[in-house]
């Protein structure tokens, strides 16, 4: 009706439902969940069909590239640097004490993975012109940005940071995430 308030407005659903309706619910959820990935997985062109169409709907809304605050790692900021993670937070902390000028890039450079051309940025750019890239593991698609990119460039790996991190610890603590202001 028209103007009236609905009976369920406000409420959640354990307000709403009693626990074995939530229970139905949740596993008739999980169920359709799982035929969901498993029909993904057993067809890889759904798949490929799925991740085309999304592709083009992000590039008609103009996402991707960098955005500040994605991807995995624990984020912040450290004395007015932008840290995507907590290695990049050990190679800033390390940096700025030890006076290496340094600023974080925007600017994108062109590379070539499967057949397609693609954008990569690195993570930043020392006052000498050379770029640094933070990587925790590597993968296919990250070593092909690295063979594309023709100007100087100083990939950090897990083993490569850990000067750092032993530095960044034995200074400051145990706890690296507190850094973050």
């Amino acid at each position: 009706m028209a103007g009236k308030t609905a009976w369920n407005r406000g409420l959640t659903w354990a307000q709403m439902y009693s626990t074995p309706v939530l229970e139905q619910q949740r596993a008739r959820a999980a169920t359709w969940r799982r035929t969901i990935h498993d029909q993904l997985r057993n067809s890889p062109d759904i798949e490929h069909a799925r991740r085309t169409k999304l592709s083009q709907i992000a590039r008609i809304r103009g996402l991707g590239g960098y955005e500040r605050g994605s991807g995995r790692g624990k984020k912040g900021w450290y004395q007015g640097q932008w840290c995507d993670s907590t290695y990049e937070l050990a190679f800033v902390v390390w940096a700025l004490d030890h006076e290496i000028p340094f600023e974080r890039n925007t600017e994108f450079f062109p590379y070539e993975f499967s057949g397609r051309l693609l954008r990569w940025m690195p993570d930043f750019r020392l006052a000498d012109g050379t770029y640094v890239e933070i990587k925790g593991y590597l993968t296919a698609q990250a070593q092909a940005k690295f063979d594309y990119f023709l100007r100087p460039l100083r990939v950090f790996r897990r083993g490569d940071l850990q000067e750092m991190f032993d530095y960044v610890q034995s200074r400051y603590g145990g706890n690296l995430l507190a850094l973050y202001e």
